[in-house]
């Protein structure tokens, strides 16, 4: 039986949440790289759904990645519950207006793309992903790459604030930055790519 005095711990609160925000990152680090793939080819896009389905769209996958949504976003909301004051600078105030504009943009990703390829067994490809949404219905196209640019820069600060506190944190940050700048810039020129 779990002691429920665990809950009331705020740093126990903290180190759920977070990794619950690490596993969402690497979620979003393997999608961003299976986008990045279109600028090598078509084919190497498509061999990369294939590794991110593996992964993400097993069972355990799927467990893992609703379950630490689940987490973050519940506790998320503790956290903003919990608070004493509502004084906030200004990156603390941008995290978490991207954090909570994750759900309302993902509703519609989530609807047309994970549930219909799970429940009728489709096998996603990126020629027909590509063209309905950015030939067909470009808004809904757009739509998917301002939410994970969203979710991506809501990660990024997440790590950010968890390591600024660290001694060796300045001596990496550049590395991490080019990282977290170079990946989605990548992610968008494949999809270019990809849908010509």
């Amino acid at each position: 039986m779990i002691d429920s005095n665990i809950f009331r711990d705020q740093m126990t609160i903290r180190r759920l949440r977070l990794a619950a925000g690490l596993i969402m990152l690497s979620y979003l680090t393997l999608h961003l790289s299976m986008h990045a793939l279109g600028n090598v080819s078509f084919e190497a896009m498509q061999w990369g759904t294939r590794i991110h389905d593996f992964v993400w769209h097993s069972v355990p996958g799927t467990v893992v990645l609703y379950g630490a949504f689940a987490i973050h976003f519940t506790l998320a909301l503790y956290a903003l519950y919990a608070r004493r004051s509502f004084r906030l600078g200004a990156g603390e105030l941008v995290r978490l207006v991207l954090g909570f504009s994750i759900l309302p943009l993902l509703l519609h990703h989530f609807a047309a793309g994970r549930y219909v390829y799970s429940a009728f067994n489709v096998t996603r490809r990126y020629d027909a992903v590509l063209t309905v949404y950015f030939s067909f219905v470009p808004f809904w196209g757009w739509r998917q790459v301002t939410v994970l640019l969203v979710a991506w820069t809501h990660g990024c600060l997440g790590v950010h604030y968890w390591l600024r506190a660290r001694s060796a944190y300045h001596k990496f940050a550049p590395v991490l930055l080019t990282f977290a700048t170079l990946l989605p810039v990548l992610a968008l020129l494949g999809i270019w790519q990809g849908t010509r």
